[in-house]
């Protein structure tokens, strides 16, 4: 019996060695890869080279964005407008002009804006007056009509 616990004492001393030896290098892994300095320096140019391309890209579709807000095409003249229909629509057109007596109409235009391009309280007020006024000259009417003239 006495080799056996010698055996089972060399065996668990053989198992620490290993278990010590193991966590030493795991150890030194977990050191290895939190280390930042030592990981740019094996890194760092993979790292620089991925930052270069990101950069570069960034810098071109932020030109080419650029490039395309100022490619607005200039609008239309009247003459272009109409030239760019298509034939049956320019008949039509023109048969529409020639009824109406006036000119064709132009691409892009402004239309007036509503109310004259009042404030909207003056707008309002004049709506309110154009209401109440001929109610208000119907009610005289009808009181005048009623009670006599000059009364």
């Amino acid at each position: 019996m006495g080799t056996s616990t010698d055996e089972a004492r060399q065996a668990v001393a053989e198992t620490r060695t290993r278990l010590e030896a193991s966590l030493a290098q795991l150890e030194h892994r977990l050191r290895a890869d939190l280390d930042v300095r030592a990981r740019l320096r094996r890194e760092g140019p993979r790292l620089a080279a991925t930052a270069s391309v990101v950069l570069v890209a960034a810098v071109a579709w932020w030109l080419q964005q650029r490039r395309r807000a100022g490619r607005t095409p200039p609008p239309l003249t009247a003459a272009e407008w109409f030239a760019s229909m298509p034939p049956a629509w320019q008949a039509q057109l023109r048969e529409l002009v020639e009824l109406g007596g006036g000119a064709p109409p132009v691409p892009n235009a402004r239309r007036p804006a509503r109310g004259g391009g009042r404030p909207l309280w003056q707008q309002a007020a004049l709506k309110s007056a154009r209401i109440v006024i001929p109610r208000v000259l119907a009610a005289r009417a009808r009181a005048g009509g009623e009670h006599g003239r000059g009364g």
